[in-house]
């Protein structure tokens, strides 16, 4: 399976109006995390956009506009700023904006971006190959090209933006479609639980340098003074659980930093670590995402400016 196919699919699966609905509040909290302090950005691209659910395009398009072309968004049902817009959405699946747009009632200039470039190689092919073959040099070798694939991209876009917002992506690019590879190859009994384990610990090695290069690639798209709004997702939990419960009393950070005593830096965190080396933080929020059913995660969103 190509990279496009596989967050196509993954795009479909979350493209409905359940979820849409079911991520009303945390849609709106998001939006209103980036808008204040989105006044002076003439400019901006977003990073993941996928079916939108994440941001209120109007609202979004609103804080952006100046006062003669805010009256045409209350004016209208459906807002055609292909021309005229400071914004632009990008993803790897053109089909799920096009879905996400028509469903707010406005209309965006998109970009259809490959952020690793592995869409258009082989490897995910050869890396399922040496999976089933059990050939673990292969395995090594693939990983490797897989990171020098994402690591020697050209910039994604020819312009460079006032901002980029970034939604929760980091745990998705690379990992998750690997992860989800290697869990069917564990089902099926094409590898054991402990050859499973042994290579999921070699991609979780890979993965910070495919989280520096998808950083610098970032970093790469904003002017000299531009600023970062990025959101990481970086703990997992039920309704009702002890972290749920914290977010409710208001006191998450404090129970996450005693989560990350205990057990280290995740992904999502790690991609914060990351991007602070290079930028300075000045605001961030935690959000509670209703994935599906009982589940929820807990997401961290930052405002950086370059320093």
């Amino acid at each position: 399976m190509s990279e496009y196919q596989y967050f196509s699919q993954l795009n479909e699966s979350l493209g409905d109006e359940t979820t849409f609905h079911r991520w009303t509040s945390y849609r709106q909290q998001l939006t209103e995390f980036i808008t204040e302090h989105i006044s002076g950005c003439e400019s901006t691209l977003v990073i993941g956009a996928g079916n939108c659910n994440d941001i209120s395009l109007s609202s979004l398009v609103q804080a952006t506009c100046d006062e003669t072309r805010r009256g045409d968004i209350d004016k209208s049902t459906y807002v055609n700023f292909q021309d005229r817009a400071r914004i632009v959405l990008s993803d790897i699946d053109g089909q799920a904006m096009e879905r996400g747009c028509e469903r707010q009632g406005v209309s965006l200039p998109m970009a259809v971006i490959d952020y690793t470039g592995l869409s258009g190689s082989v490897l995910m092919e050869r890396f399922e190959k040496a999976l089933t073959l059990g050939v673990t040099t292969e395995i090594d070798d693939v990983l490797d090209a897989m990171v020098s694939c994402v690591q020697g991209q050209e910039s994604w876009t020819k312009e460079c933006y006032d901002l980029l917002i970034v939604l929760p992506i980091h745990t998705q690019i690379f990992y998750r479609e690997l992860e989800d590879i290697l869990n069917f190859a564990l089902v099926t009994d094409e590898i054991s639980e402990k050859d499973y384990s042994l290579i999921q610990q070699r991609i979780l090695d890979k993965v910070p340098l495919v989280i520096q290069a998808f950083n610098k690639h970032l970093r790469e798209l904003l002017k000299y003074d531009g600023h970062l709004v990025i959101f990481f997702d970086c703990l997992e939990d039920v309704a009702g659980g002890n972290y749920d419960l914290a977010y409710e009393r208001q006191s998450f950070q404090e129970a996450y930093d005693v989560y990350h005593q205990e057990y280290g830096m995740g992904l999502g965190h790690y991609g914060i670590y990351e991007m602070e080396e290079h930028m300075k933080t000045f605001d961030q929020c935690w959000l509670k995402w209703p994935i599906e059913g009982e589940r929820c995660i807990f997401v961290k969103g930052v405002w950086m400016t370059c320093t």
